[in-house]
């Protein structure tokens, strides 16, 4: 098992409730694909650079954690499915 890191930005029109189901589906996805997640960071709402899916705001959110390598794909795909999750990015780390 690898570990990796996933930030993703989400959509800035969710409401606190809906804003806390979405983060806790995004953990638990990683552990339906035998990962274990090692710690969560919520950055808050921030500015983007540019406009994504027509908004100028994010709330950025990153989740530390191992998996196996073959399961990064189907996670990638999954969250990318999600219409509140405007980007992801999972980046492997060396630790």
């Amino acid at each position: 098992m690898n570990k990796y890191e996933a930030m993703f930005i989400l959509n800035p029109s969710l409401n606190e409730e809906e804003l806390t189901k979405l983060k806790s589906l995004l953990s638990d996805e990683i552990q339906q694909n035998q990962g274990k997640v090692e710690g969560v960071q919520d950055l808050g709402k921030k500015k983007l650079a540019f406009v994504i899916k027509k908004q100028k705001d994010g709330f950025y959110h990153i989740i530390n954690f191992e998996a196996n390598p073959d399961s990064i794909k189907t996670l990638k795909d999954s969250y990318l499915l999600n219409e509140a999750v405007l980007r992801v990015l999972i980046l492997r780390r060396e630790n």
